[in-house]
């Protein structure tokens, strides 16, 4: 069986939303196909998502589809186009190495042409080969940190007498409060936080202020932000700021979803990677814990100093099995692709994820 790619097209559409319906797990997604589509196809602030899919040539039967969707980086202080990885899909009747193989790599090479010097992502394990074999590079593995805000869930599995449960609880929670309150009077004086369900234009003064003029990074506009995460069509986020007492200067924010009693820290910004970040965290975890939020989970690919940082602030290190791919540009200098490499220049969290 032969198999080729095409750019997507008005002739591929229903049989994309077939692929999205039969092979996407989570259900939320299969329930807002037209939506989703909608919002990452076509409303991105920095433009439409690049799809493409895999026809069986034999029957011209699109088998399947894999997209990038526009996302601005810098790079130590320099601005640059790269694309977010997300929507691979094979129906079940063609998965084998050529159809995968063949829409990656029609995606890849589109890349340059469109005006995208690199594309990076976060497949799973299965496709992880497949990237390979196209050309993507495994820049690192992401780390996941999750801080504990709550005990019941845990207590709950503990071999301890059930009458005992609830009062141990009881115990470590306050426990846990106290840390984050002690945490509080070193880290956040002349801060406090506020709540917000979508950014406004102080995430921009923000980001002006204070983008990085080394290492790479995503770009933190308030469209951008607005689009990925107050419009997002599958998931309630918010937005918690860390402001400045006696003025309206917010110093950072951090993005976050609830998932089964789980905060999910989707992004994060702050003046500096130090005592600002600190009180943006130590602020976050005394709301959730308001918020009734059992814990606090973070994943990143970075420096491994942040980690070193997150456990001061009450985090552990949890195992997980995730890899970063990135397709550069084959016309970039060598000095470029170094850059692009190493995985202590990148600072990614959860919401550069598959979406």
């Amino acid at each position: 069986m032969a198999y080729h790619a095409e750019s997507l097209s008005e002739r591929h559409q229903a049989a994309l939303e077939t692929l999205w319906r039969e092979e996407f797990g989570d259900p939320r997604v299969r329930a807002h196909i037209p939506e989703r589509m909608d919002w990452l196809y076509r409303q991105n602030p920095l433009g439409r998502a690049t799809t493409f899919v895999t026809v069986v040539s034999e029957t011209n039967e699109t088998c399947a589809c894999a997209t990038y969707f526009p996302r601005g980086l810098l790079v130590n202080g320099a601005a640059v186009r790269g694309g977010v990885l997300c929507d691979f899909a094979v129906n079940k009747h063609n998965r084998i190495a050529g159809a995968a193989i063949a829409v990656q790599r029609g995606l890849a090479k589109s890349s340059r042409p469109s005006g995208h010097e690199l594309l990076f992502g976060f497949p799973n394990k299965g496709s992880v080969a497949v990237c390979k074999r196209v050309g993507y590079r495994v820049i690192g593995a992401t780390r996941m940190w999750v801080k504990p805000l709550r005990s019941g869930y845990k207590i709950a599995d503990a071999p301890i007498p059930i009458p005992l449960k609830r009062p141990a609880s009881r115990v470590l929670d306050a426990g846990l409060a106290a840390i984050d309150a002690a945490l509080a009077v070193s880290t956040m004086r002349g801060f406090e936080g506020e709540e917000l369900e979508v950014p406004d234009a102080r995430f921009d003064a923000l980001w002006e202020r204070a983008k990085p003029r080394h290492g790479i990074v995503g770009e933190r506009s308030a469209a951008y932000l607005a689009w990925r995460y107050a419009r997002f069509t599958t998931n309630k986020h918010w937005f918690h700021a860390l402001r400045r007492v006696g003025t309206d200067e917010i110093a950072a924010y951090a993005a976050y979803s609830l998932e089964d009693g789980r905060a999910v820290l989707q992004d994060l910004f702050a003046e500096d990677h130090e005592g600002v970040t600190d009180a943006l965290l130590i602020s976050l975890a005394r709301h959730l814990r308001v918020r009734g939020a059992w814990s606090i989970v973070l994943s990143f690919l970075g420096p491994a100093r942040f980690g070193e940082r997150l456990s001061r602030l009450g985090f552990f290190e949890r195992p997980v099995d995730r890899v970063m791919v990135a397709y550069l540009d084959p016309t970039l200098d060598e000095a470029a692709k170094r850059e692009f490499l190493d995985a202590e220049n990148w600072f990614l969290l959860d919401g550069e994820l598959d979406i």
